[in-house]
Parts: structure tokens; C-alpha cells; sequence
């Protein structure tokens, strides 16, 4: 008779972590028991990176236990068991590097071949024209994109996108989705996916966590019917904007959900947004991609 099969699970138990005189973890238990996609939401400055450097061993708590299948993080990056991924949001888009290049050496560090890109490269091809183009030359969406994909791929027991689903707009959280969707279909791990809202629009995950703001860091699992109304940032904030343009419609495919507002929709003419921030620095952003707005209109409700 078999054994009864235990779930692997990536626990933290009793863990305490201070940096700079301050208390930020406080006896914190948490655990994820099954392998999947999981989705971690939380308004900015509530713990989603500080979480994500602790399960990845980028930070070690002064005492609990941080455990993936029962071993340490530490011990899994000493080259003991299967390494971990951690992509943050703002890495990546300050490399020269061409895109198909990075991906391949990402992989390499692993020990994964670049025959494991073959699933990915028909949704990265849809959305970046050309595989050579070097990462800091690509619009912010398309690299986010392209380290989403990397994560789906990686022959990992762990892989933590840090930020990166607050910044995609309608059309790359569509394709982010169809990547993430696969991840556990070839092989058993943990994706989670760390956001301090949703931009756009994207279909739910195997799991929804709320990180609340106050310290000690606490975690709350939401239930479906709680996630609609949250006052948390999960879902964009404010009144509909109409901005007209006079530059080129084919650019506004280029320019992404900032930290202050969330694309809703491309127009002929311009863009209609969800403001999330001050309006003053929603149009810095906008700017700052490319886009100069001549008349803004109002929509009511939102």
C-alpha cells in the first residue's frame, strides 16, 4: 500500500525580520500547499518585494523558518536542489541585450536548454516583432511580457514576479494570462505573482492573497465575491479619461499602464484611461512614453 501523498508546500513559520530598526515581520506564518499560479495583491509599500526577497533568499530573517519542499531557500540556491527565480519590474528594461539572447542565458544559469523557449516564442513573436531587439529598446510591457514567459519556462521550484501585472495594459495581460495559464500543465511548481493592482484587464489565478498595509506584514486569502469591491488597489481607481493625440495611433501600442493610470481601451485618436494616481502625473507618464495629449474629456462613473 502507498504512502498517503503529501503536497509539497513553501512554508514560512514564526518568521521575524527587522532591517533598519524596524520591525517589518512579526512571528509571520504563511503557506502555499499545492504547486500553481498564484496571484499576491497589496497596495504599494504594503511587503510584496520585501515578501518575494524572503522567499527567494534575498533577505534571511533574524529567526523562523523560510522552507520550499523542506529545504531552505539558501540551501537551494547553494546548487543543492533546484535554483529560484526572482524577476523584478525594473531589471530588465535597462539591459542591451537582445531579447532572444537573454532569454537563452537566463535559462542557461539554470541548466535549461533554448529548446525550452519553443512553447513561448509564438505569444512573444505576436507581440515583439523582432527576437533581436534589445531589451532596453522594447516598450515596458513587451519585457515584462517576455520575463512572464521566462518564469512559465523556467525548469524552477519557485518563480516570483515582482511587479510586473500592475504595469501591463488589456492587450499583454491577455497574453501574460495565456502564459501563466501553462504553468503548471508539464511540470509541478509555484509561480506567484506579486501586483499592487490589476491593469486592464486578467482572468483569475489559483489563488488571490491580500497583503495588508500595516507592519507586521499579515496576509489574507480573498474569496471571489470580496475581490470586485476591494478598496486595496486591486482594481483601478477613478473617473474615465478620454486623451486625444495628435501623434500616431500605431504608437499608442507602445505605451503602457503607469504607476498612476491604467489603459482601458486604444482609440483612433488616442487613448481612454482609468486614473489611479494625481492626473498631473498621469500625464508625466504618458509623456514620458511618447504620447502628448491636446484635449482631455471626462466620462462619468468610471
Amino acid at each position: 500500500m502507498n504512502d498517503r501523498y503529501n503536497p509539497p508546500v513553501i512554508q514560512l513559520s514564526g518568521v521575524q525580520l527587522k532591517l533598519s530598526g524596524r520591525q517589518l515581520l512579526q512571528d509571520f506564518d504563511w503557506q502555499l500547499p499545492d504547486p500553481g499560479a498564484y496571484l499576491l495583491l497589496g497596495p504599494t509599500g504594503s511587503g510584496k518585494s520585501l515578501l518575494a526577497r524572503v522567499l527567494t533568499g534575498r533577505l534571511r530573517p533574524q529567526r523562523g523558518a523560510v522552507l520550499i519542499d523542506g529545504l531552505s531557500p539558501y540551501a537551494l540556491i547553494g546548487g543543492y536542489g533546484e535554483p529560484l527565480f526572482l524577476a523584478q519590474a525594473e531589471v530588465a528594461c535597462r539591459e542591451a541585450e537582445p531579447l532572444d539572447l537573454y532569454l537563452e542565458a537566463e535559462l542557461a544559469r539554470a541548466g535549461e536548454s533554448p529548446a525550452a523557449l519553443e512553447p513561448i516564442w509564438p505569444v512573444l513573436d505576436e507581440h515583439i516583432a523582432d527576437r533581436r531587439t534589445v531589451l532596453s529598446d522594447l516598450a515596458h510591457g513587451q519585457v515584462l511580457l517576455a520575463q512572464i514567459a521566462l518564469a512559465a519556462v523556467m525548469p524552477v521550484r519557485l518563480a516570483v514576479l515582482d511587479g510586473h501585472l500592475t504595469y501591463l495594459d488589456r492587450i499583454y495581460c491577455t497574453a501574460a494570462a495565456e502564459l501563466i495559464e501553462g504553468v503548471n500543465r508539464e511540470q509541478e511548481k509555484f509561480l506567484l505573482a506579486a501586483t499592487a493592482r490589476l491593469a486592464g484587464y486578467f482572468p483569475p489565478v489559483k489563488g488571490r492573497f491580500l497583503l495588508s498595509g500595516d507592519w507586521p506584514l499579515s496576509i489574507s486569502r480573498l474569496e471571489d465575491r470580496e475581490f470586485a469591491g476591494l478598496p486595496s488597489g486591486a482594481e483601478p481607481l477613478g473617473d474615465l479619461l478620454r486623451l486625444h493625440t495628435l501623434i500616431s495611433p500605431v504608437l499608442h501600442h507602445g505605451i503602457t499602464s503607469g504607476r498612476n493610470f491604467t489603459i482601458v481601451e486604444v482609440l483612433e485618436d488616442g487613448l481612454r484611461v482609468k486614473i489611479t494616481g494625481r492626473l498631473d502625473d498621469a500625464l508625466a507618464e504618458l509623456r514620458v512614453q511618447g504620447m502628448s495629449p491636446y484635449r482631455i474629456d471626462w466620462e462619468a462613473g468610471g
